[in-house]
């Protein structure tokens, strides 16, 4: 009997090894219809707003902040920050030369000044179609809001991320293949993979990876909540690792879109089933010259797509933020927002005004929120995240 009994356990064994032997390529293709914990695998279960978050890898401190005026050392550290093209949808421009040496002034300085954090955004500004809040999708908890970094209360931060197009889409590419959420994976993951990538993939090299990594989400989104975001290039560099873990995020964004261009893709994540869609566009439209009327019409359509596709969802349009951009003047922009707001309240849409949280005494947007006077800084990112929380 013990014989038989050592013979049972010798072939289990071997079972194992040859199981255990196989490719990672083989197992993630049998893996590739479920996300689980931000990998492919076995569907996992709902998780409940109270359940403690996956905490994010927390960035290095560069320069504390203090009361006052950003001093010179400031703009420096925001070299940190890739001045994004938004001309030509999917490219991006490249890191100046002063690059490392930004960062490493940023890491020796700690007399940096930023300006005093702003208080929460007021619940008044967000207006909802109906007197009663949506009851789509649950409020974040407290225990994941209280995980979030806070780089703008505490100073920058700088760590091992992308920081051009060519590489955040090398590292969105790599995690797709080892069956990765973005959204899950933390901002130096492959770094070995998109370090040294320079090749700018073309708008539609964009556009093929994010209906993948849609069609992805979509097979293997199980009965867990998620929330999409869409827009340009304002949205794509939102950080993925200050997004709350009780839910899988899909960022559908692609830098220099305009609203035209985002109405066209809205089919690609069509088979999604998000409880939350995040939507911030028409800045690109005005900067290449559009009318108001083709920029409101754009997100009129856009809203009626999302509801038609979407009817479960609940649908929040962000007012176009300003910018320091001369050509765009900030009377323009808020007549622009003041009737995307009276659309979105006809469509049954939540509209969210970030307008006076970002600009300045001028009606601008607030120069220490941005890098060139339309993309923000990790400040101006907090602002948002911030804005983001309490929907």
């Amino acid at each position: 009997m013990a014989d038989v009994c050592w013979m049972a356990a010798q072939l289990l064994a071997s079972c194992v090894n040859e199981a255990m032997s196989q490719t990672p390529a083989l197992a993630l293709e049998a893996a590739a219809n479920v996300f689980a914990q931000g990998s492919l695998g076995t569907p996992m279960p709902p998780i409940a707003p109270s359940a403690q978050p996956v905490a994010p890898e927390l960035p290095v401190p560069v320069c504390q902040v203090a009361q006052g005026r950003p001093s010179k050392m400031l703009d420096a550290v925001e070299t940190l920050e890739v001045n994004h093209s938004r001309d030509q949808p999917g490219q991006m421009a490249e890191p100046s030369n002063s690059l490392n040496a930004a960062r490493i002034i940023a890491t020796q300085s700690q007399s940096a000044i930023a300006p005093p954090p702003r208080p929460p955004l007021a619940a008044q500004q967000i207006m909802r179609p109906n007197a009663q809040p949506s009851t789509a999708m649950p409020q974040f908890s407290r225990a994941v809001a209280a995980m979030r970094p806070s780089p703008t209360a505490n100073g920058f931060w700088v760590t091992v991320r992308p920081r051009t197009g060519s590489q955040l889409y090398v590292q969105r590419r790599a995690a797709l293949r080892a069956g990765k959420l973005y959204t899950r994976i933390s901002p130096n993951e492959f770094a070995d993979q998109w370090q040294m990538a320079t090749e700018r993939p073309t708008y539609q090299q964009w556009q093929d990876l994010l209906a993948q990594e849609a069609q992805s989400i979509a097979m293997g989104q199980g009965n867990n909540q998620l929330a999409i975001i869409v827009g340009d290039s304002l949205s794509l560099w939102l950080p993925p690792e200050w997004l709350s873990r009780d839910r899988f995020w899909l960022n559908q964004s692609i830098s220099g879109e305009t609203s035209a261009q985002i109405l066209r893709r809205l089919p690609n994540f069509a088979a999604t089933r998000p409880n939350t869609i995040h939507v911030m566009a028409g800045v690109n439209d005005l900067k290449q010259g559009a009318s108001d009327e083709a920029v409101v019409n754009n997100l009129r359509l856009i809203m009626q797509q999302l509801r038609q596709q979407h009817p479960q969802a609940r649908i929040v349009m962000y007012s176009i933020l300003p910018t320091r951009l001369p050509r765009i003047s900030s009377d323009r922009i808020r007549r622009v927002n003041q009737q995307v707001a009276v659309i979105a309240a006809q469509q049954g849409v939540d509209y969210l005004d970030l307008q006076s949280e970002f600009v300045d005494a001028q009606g601008n947007l607030d120069r220490a929120l941005t890098t060139d006077g339309v993309h923000l800084n990790p400040q101006g990112y907090q602002l948002w995240h911030s804005a983001m929380l309490g929907i």
